[in-house]
């Protein structure tokens, strides 16, 4: 980035919230030290253990010594006899004494320790959805500005191939993923399988370009407008309710996990960028420089990195702040009214749903409301900062 753009004067509210999320982000990647059942460090006699399975519960005082967590209890430990705890108090006796800083839900679960797993669930599918919104954004808003209606010519048997890729693509990324849960098998071979099917549609693709350069298929072609297609997808997304859209969703994936929250959510962000980026790109198309790139033949994945990102980076960074309050906004609404994450993973959204049917338990309300909104607020104040700074300065940043 250029000097200039790191000697911007930060105000004292934007160095606090930016603070407050490097503070967050801290307690995420500490949480194995914060909460959990079992110590931190097991020593007996000449061995040491880091992080073993057994309970420290289970473990005989005078076994070694050990280091226990700052909340030695796990958010998934459920326990009715401890069940709506108000803040400060101690369950158990003895060595299995256990104080509740922040109080416990209806299932007797530790609510300090469900805010920390909160932080770690809040950042994965913010940052997730928004990279993955970003990246569908940009190449969709790009593709629909510089390509427009008339850019794009396919052959007939070309566009019937890529039509049918497409569609077998789909169905199996939608049904792919309970085929694995039948099998047992996780989100890493979601992930493999989807990585995998998304590379040979792109070789499917290139191929089919390749043919038709070359002149390989029927000489009947036809113009794609891709600029309409994807302006009217933007609309659609945007006009029909997102939690329609979920609940739509939702009634197709089976079981809902992180990185289902995390693809279902991204199918709603992208268009903010892509609009963004698409009318970037119809202003600055036609400046000389570009139109003389074009006529070289430059091809265009290599403008976009080199001309054209570089010229539109703070706006992008100004909606991946405010996008990222509106993705944990959601996902903890969809938590709250029961449609998001199961129950047994807790983060802040299902633990304000117990409100619901213990309104006199205030602390499920006051601790889970306080970390939402504070990450509201600071995601905000970032975001209005870069939007100013954008504005006033329409700055290019080079990142290359």
């Amino acid at each position: 980035m250029r000097k200039d753009f790191l000697k911007w004067q930060i105000p004292v509210k934007v160095k606090l919230s930016i603070g407050f999320m490097l503070c967050l982000m801290l307690l995420s990647f500490m949480t194995p030290l914060l909460k959990g059942d079992g110590p931190v460090i097991l020593k007996t006699g000449n061995e040491t253990y880091y992080f073993p399975k057994q309970s420290s519960k289970t473990i005989h005082p005078d076994s070694g010594w050990q280091l226990r967590p700052l909340i030695a209890i796990s958010e998934k430990n459920i326990d009715l006899k401890r069940r709506l705890l108000s803040p400060m108090s101690i369950s158990g006796q003895g060595e299995n004494a256990n104080r509740h800083l922040a109080g416990t839900d209806h299932l007797g679960r530790d609510v300090a320790a469900g805010l920390i797993s909160g932080i770690w669930y809040a950042l994965t599918i913010g940052f997730g959805v928004m990279i993955i919104s970003l990246f569908i954004g940009i190449i969709m808003g790009a593709s629909a500005g510089w390509y427009g209606d008339h850019g794009i010519k396919w052959s007939i048997a070309g566009a019937l191939i890529r039509s049918i890729a497409l569609f077998i693509f789909l169905i199996v990324i939608i049904h792919g993923y309970d085929l694995l849960q039948m099998f047992v098998l996780g989100a890493g071979a979601f992930a493999f399988m989807f990585c995998c099917s998304l590379f040979i549609l792109v070789l499917i693709f290139y191929f089919i370009n390749l043919l038709e350069k070359k002149r390989k298929l029927e000489t009947n072609w036809i113009q794609f407008p891709l600029d309409s297609a994807i302006s009217r997808m933007i609309e659609w997304l945007t006009a029909i309710p997102a939690l329609l859209i979920i609940l739509a969703l939702s009634a197709v994936v089976k079981q809902q996990s992180v990185w289902t929250m995390i693809g279902l959510i991204s199918l709603l962000t992208w268009p903010l960028t892509a609009r963004l980026v698409r009318s970037e790109v119809l202003r600055r198309k036609y400046q000389p420089y570009l139109q003389q790139a074009l006529h070289q033949e430059i091809p265009f994945w290599k403008l976009l990195l080199r001309d054209l990102l570089p010229n539109i980076w703070t706006p992008l960074i100004t909606v991946f702040a405010f996008g990222f309050s509106g993705v944990i906004m959601l996902d903890a609404t969809l938590s709250f009214l029961s449609l998001g994450l199961p129950i047994e993973q807790v983060n802040w959204g299902n633990q304000l749903g117990g409100i619901r049917r213990h309104p006199e338990a205030w602390w499920l309300v006051v601790f889970p409301g306080l970390m939402i909104a504070g990450i509201l607020i600071s995601l905000n104040v970032i975001g209005n900062w870069l939007q100013d700074k954008a504005g006033a300065k329409g700055r290019r940043l080079k990142w290359y």
